[in-house]
């Protein structure tokens, strides 16, 4: 610690302010100074999509810390953009022309919405849903929002068409993938999200790409798809994935991969520099060109890990990650990741809207997805963060005590 004096970190998300109270709770006692790019004080992203927009939080209640959080920790918040990092100075460059000398640099510099492959007219009441200033505009816009087409089907677009069902705005979801959320469930929960948005009133139209987005007249869209129909709408949201941002790493030298690349020890191509969160592509086991995850979980185990080993003490392992989703009046849990399963084992009965799956890959528990099941979800995560498996005839038995059984397993 007698080498590090000062550090700083670019981005004032979940994970760098995560990495600068960690380091705080470590004992790092030298100077800490955390860049905010976006000009207002550091707020929670999951919510806007849910209680935010539903009006059950304020932006005050997003807050990721108190307002006094910064200045009694010692660290130093600042309303500017990094634009540049010069390695050989170890220093960054703001925005505002200051220069921020570093010991070591983190760069949580998290991801932003993918540009649409299709035209959008300019002026069009188009929306993402990416930050607070999205979100404001969104609800801005509400009392001439009758209709809408969200385009894609994943996690931020059904959240918000689960919203507008129940705001009682016509809702149209278009994706060009044969399942919802295909990249993060099994195909027996898209199955049954399907037919629940459909069920809700939702116009889901699957394997249909957008053409492009046209302005019309009256402040109203038309979304053109992919096989030619036009659908008239008041408003079009875009949930078609995030991009991480990695043009102040690219334009420092620093080497990426749809991310920022970085080792076992969260640690770039410069050693003095380390990346967290959604823009770090860090090394996973089965993947062998590493794995960047948009997660709050892991944006917030990077930070806490990195502190520790910026302070020198010992590394633990990396827990499986989680996600969570609220849809439709469900709770999506899910644990661990799954995209080379070749087993999923149903437990419990989807009519009943409270069941989970269990994914195997040759025979090891990888992933757990739990709809409104949370005692399961608890118990499965719990046996996953310790290695502890449940075999798929053990999962697939209904009389079977599962978490007795991973309690005892567990040895609790």
């Amino acid at each position: 610690m007698s080498e590090l004096r000062e550090i700083v970190i670019v981005g004032a998300g979940h994970a760098g302010v995560q990495a600068a109270s960690a380091l705080r709770d470590e004992g790092f006692s030298g100077s800490i100074t955390l860049l905010d790019g976006e000009g207002r004080p550091p707020y929670q992203r999951p919510p806007l999509s849910k209680a935010y927009m539903s009006g059950e939080a304020d932006a005050a209640s997003l807050a990721l810390r108190a307002p006094d959080f910064f200045a009694k920790r010692g660290i130093n918040l600042v309303a500017d953009r990094a634009v540049a990092i010069a390695r050989d100075a170890r220093s960054v460059v703001t925005a505002s022309g200051a220069r921020m000398a570093y010991d070591h640099l983190v760069l949580a510099t998290g991801a932003e919405p993918r540009r649409p492959p299709f035209p959008v007219a300019s002026g069009a009441r188009v929306f993402n849903l990416a930050t607070l200033a999205d979100a404001e505009a969104i609800k801005a816009a509400l009392p001439e929002i009758r209709s809408v087409v969200i385009v894609g089907g994943g996690f931020i677009g059904l959240e918000f068409a689960s919203f507008a069902l129940k705001a009682g705005i016509t809702t149209h979801v278009v994706d060009a993938a044969e399942r919802l959320m295909a990249r993060v469930v099994s195909r027996p929960v898209s199955d049954f999200f399907l037919a629940a948005y459909r069920e809700a009133g939702a116009d889901v139209r699957l394997r249909r790409g957008v053409a492009s987005i046209e302005r019309c007249a009256r402040g109203g869209v038309a979304v053109t798809l992919s096989d030619g129909e036009r659908i008239a709408t008041d408003a079009s949201l875009l949930g078609i994935g995030v991009s991480p941002r990695v043009a102040l790493a690219q334009s420092a030298g620093l080497a990426c991969l749809d991310g920022i690349l970085v080792d076992a020890r969260l640690t770039t191509s410069d050693p003095a520099i380390h990346a967290i969160g959604d823009c770090a592509r860090f090394p996973f086991p089965g993947e062998p060109d590493g794995l960047r995850l948009e997660s709050v979980q892991n944006a917030s185990d990077q930070a806490a890990r990195l502190a520790r080993i910026l302070v020198g003490r010992p590394d633990d392992n990396a827990r499986p990650p989680w996600f969570w989703s609220d849809q439709l009046g469900l709770k999506l849990q899910i644990v661990g990741l799954g995209p080379r399963c070749d087993r999923h084992v149903l437990r419990g009965d989807p009519t009943t809207k409270s069941f989970s799956v269990f994914g195997y890959e040759r025979g090891v528990l990888k992933v757990v997805e739990a709809v409104s099941r949370p005692g399961e979800y608890v118990a499965a995560k719990a046996a996953m963060e310790r290695g502890v498996q449940v075999s798929p005839e053990e999962v697939a038995d209904p009389d079977f005590d599962l978490r007795n059984a991973i309690k005892a397993r567990i040895g609790r």
